[in-house]
């Protein structure tokens, strides 16, 4: 459980706060998102 956690955790860190090319890839990997942006 702990280092799991760890990474997880360390993982939704970089999720709220994403650099501009995480954030492309995010929305090529999930296009609801650009849907709601666009709305």
């Amino acid at each position: 459980m702990g280092p799991v956690t760890g990474l997880t955790s360390r993982k939704q860190d970089e999720f709220k706060c994403p650099s501009p090319s995480v954030q492309d890839e995010t929305f090529v990997v999930s296009p609801k998102a650009l849907d709601e942006l666009e709305a």
